[in-house]
């Protein structure tokens, strides 16, 4: 009888922390391929100590920090399943099913990641047990910074570089802060926990 084979588990080590990648997303991932090698590399994310995080539990948090925000603000609840169908960050031609799939607009190649506005989807509909009653989607998302912060409109400081994390231990600072990513934030356990990793073997 053959000798049944096991592959052996793939094992990582963290050469870098990138941060925020945005339109250079697809600069860095070539510049990575060239480095070590399509297949040899990964995005993950660490916590301050080191312990790894999933996509699932940064979701997670990000569903816990709009909640929380959410309860601290009502008022914010109402005017948006007043006047929308449910949240959208870039891609306004979204279906309300891909509007409540954090995976539905990650990972896609040359398409920026857009999930904040799931979490706000799933917060107010599962968590606080509200209806979106608008007749259309809403965009959340930040502006430039030329424009002052008390000139934003209330959507767009819903982005998640502005919500509260619940477990801002979690974020490892980083050396430079973004403008719009505040270390406690949301978007901050995202971005400054990431991390890239290549195999050691």
């Amino acid at each position: 009888m053959a000798e049944e084979y096991i592959p052996k588990p793939r094992k990582f080590k963290t050469v870098a922390r990138p941060g925020y990648l945005g339109s250079k997303r697809g600069l860095m991932e070539a510049s990575w391929d060239n480095q070590y090698g399509p297949g040899m590399w990964r995005i993950a994310w660490e916590t301050a100590n080191g312990s790894p995080l999933t996509f699932e539990e940064i979701f997670e948090e990000y569903i816990q920090g709009y909640t929380a925000h959410f309860t601290k603000f009502p008022q914010i609840v109402e005017y948006l399943t007043t006047h929308a169908s449910f949240a959208y960050d870039i891609d306004s031609n979204i279906t309300r099913t891909q509007a409540f799939d954090p995976n539905a607009l990650v990972g896609i190649p040359g398409v920026p990641n857009q999930f904040h506005h799931v979490a706000i989807n799933i917060a107010i509909t599962e968590r606080l047990g509200q209806t979106f009653t608008g007749i259309t989607p809403i965009r959340i998302r930040g502006l430039k910074r030329s424009i002052p912060l008390e000139e934003w409109p209330i959507t767009s400081r819903l982005q998640p570089g502005f919500i509260q994390c619940t477990h801002p231990e979690l974020i490892r600072q980083p050396e430079t802060p973004i403008w719009w990513i505040r270390p406690d934030s949301v978007e901050g356990l995202y971005q400054y926990c990431k991390v890239l990793q290549t195999l050691t073997d």
